[in-house]
């Protein structure tokens, strides 16, 4: 047996998993046992787990332990829905990019977002890109519900210092659909960095893909997942009943435990809405989102 060490999993394409270690960025594959064990999960390793390594050559090695995972951002397995494919590990927060304009935000896939994260014991958070361009009214509904709300423009700079204050020492995602900015807010956090960009799509309105595979980068102090697009999203472990866990601004206070929030009387969260406590889009988006899940056929 060789040389083992620890390190992180910074980077993973469709062949290569690179793990960052004290001695440097060592290219590995996954030892047989572990190779065995996809079929539990497709995605065994992911961007940020700690693993440990067994070094083979110079700048070559074998991961063959992958250590507890603290958090996770997760979702059924396409290929095989009933099966968890893990898409990052050990994040701390997930910053929701969006579009102020172009492609126009969509609130419903917001609140997935934050539930996905919260799920995965990961804080969401909601950055609105192209503030320049326009401000939307329903912004505060997400700080009201505790959600941090960052609003810059990457192309003028605005409120980048904001959101860098808030991603130091923190491992993050970096999650939102094609076009809204993620990788030109990353260049403009980093000068440098040059990830490509390309603009919206005239034709359709929407965006055109640019980040194929997941990877750490380092920005000022932080460290920020880049991914590609919303096709990796998904909501692995919410189920009708527990989704109302994820929605944190809901009160505990219902006349039943177990209420469903939907139509039983003396209901604190529908209470909370016609007061105005909670917003109406937010608790429009439980039902849709708890009527899906309702509705999802089991494997």
């Amino acid at each position: 047996m060789g040389r083992v060490m620890p390190g992180q999993v910074t980077k993973m394409t469709a062949n290569v998993v690179e793990v960052k270690t004290e001695q440097g960025v060592v290219r590995c594959g996954l030892r047989g046992r572990l190779k065995k064990e996809r079929l539990v999960a497709t995605k065994l390793a992911a961007v940020g787990d700690e693993v440990e390594i067994e070094i083979s050559g110079p700048g070559e090695g074998t991961i063959h332990e992958i250590r507890p995972r603290r958090t996770k951002l997760s979702r059924p397995d396409p290929l095989r829905p009933s099966r968890e494919q893990i898409i990052a590990a050990n994040v701390d927060t997930l910053i929701i990019v969006m579009a102020a304009v172009q492609p126009e935000p969509d609130l419903l896939t917001i609140d997935k977002c934050t539930v996905m994260a919260s799920a995965g014991g990961v804080v969401p958070a909601l950055c609105m890109n192209k503030i320049d361009v326009g401000s939307p009214p329903w912004l505060h509904m997400y700080s009201k519900a505790g959600i941090p709300v960052f609003r810059v423009s990457a192309m003028k700079g605005d409120g980048l210092a904001e959101l860098r204050a808030y991603l130091a020492g923190k491992l993050s995602v970096f999650l939102g659909p094609s076009g809204v900015g993620k990788s030109t807010l990353l260049n403009a956090m980093k000068p440098g960095l040059a990830l490509k960009t390309r603009e919206v799509s005239e034709r359709t309105g929407e965006g055109r893909h640019t980040t194929t595979w997941a990877e750490v980068v380092e920005v000022d102090g932080a460290r920020v997942i880049d991914t590609p697009g919303l096709e990796v999203f998904g909501m692995w472990g919410v189920t009708g009943q527990n989704l109302r866990e994820h929605f944190k601004e809901f009160p505990l206070t219902c006349k039943f435990r177990d209420c469903s929030h939907t139509n039983e009387p003396k209901c604190a969260v529908r209470e909370g809405v016609e007061r105005g406590e909670i917003h109406s889009s937010r608790y429009e988006s439980y039902l849709k989102i708890r009527q899906m899940l309702v509705e999802r056929p089991r494997e």
